[in-house]
């Protein structure tokens, strides 16, 4: 039995003293791409057109290390694509958004390596600077994995992810048109509520890590 005890301490103690403890930071870029929308029955209509466009993103991220294996910290960036602003007749409207996330990350690599997988779970908040109360981000939650390369003190590295971002926007229906002196339909809408979706994408990052 006390051997056992024994090499259990050891063990304890070799991953104590080789965990790398304390502050971290990071530094990284990515660009997604938008694929669609998380299916809603209220919105069905919302599935066909195309809702977002890729977007470029840059983040900074700072927090602790617990050990070689397992970060948790926050973060802050700044966004820039085009998001759903307004949909009527089946047609959405863009509008260009640049948007501040605010976010927790917990990380948690598999290897005490030069070379390891990770996997990675962010989750926060979206400020659009340029929203208003008819066309805005809301939450969004981003799971991804990757793979690192320690070189002396830093990390690089790479992921691969499938952020979801919900947005609101404006929806009009047309309920009234008349024929003008030229022949031509003219279409008058009214607001149909401002429902919030989800935009689902696939995101390629690279980063560094001090």
């Amino acid at each position: 039995m006390k051997k056992v005890l024994f090499l259990v301490g050891m063990i304890a103690t070799g991953i104590h003293l080789h965990a790398q403890k304390g502050y971290t930071g990071m530094i990284e870029t990515g660009y997604s791409i938008c694929v669609g929308t998380v299916f809603d029955k209220r919105e069905m209509t919302l599935i066909n057109p195309p809702f977002g466009d890729n977007c470029f993103n840059f983040k900074t991220v700072h927090g602790y290390s617990v050990n070689s294996f397992f970060f948790i910290g926050g973060g802050v960036g700044y966004t820039y694509g085009n998001t759903p602003a307004t949909l009527y007749d089946d047609e959405v409207l863009k509008k260009a958004a640049h948007i501040l996330p605010v976010f927790l990350r917990i990380e948690a690599n598999v290897l005490d390596t030069k070379i390891s997988p990770f996997f990675v779970l962010d989750g926060g908040y979206s400020f659009q600077l340029n929203g208003d109360m008819y066309h805005h981000t809301l939450w969004f939650v981003s799971p991804s994995i990757g793979i690192n390369f320690k070189i002396n003190d830093l990390k690089l590295y790479c992921s691969f992810g499938l952020p979801f971002q919900q947005v609101q926007y404006y929806k009009l229906t047309p309920y009234f048109w008349y024929e003008d002196s030229s022949g031509n339909i003219q279409w008058f809408y009214k607001e149909d509520g401002r429902p919030k979706i989800w935009l689902r994408s696939i995101e390629f990052k690279w980063g560094v890590q001090f």
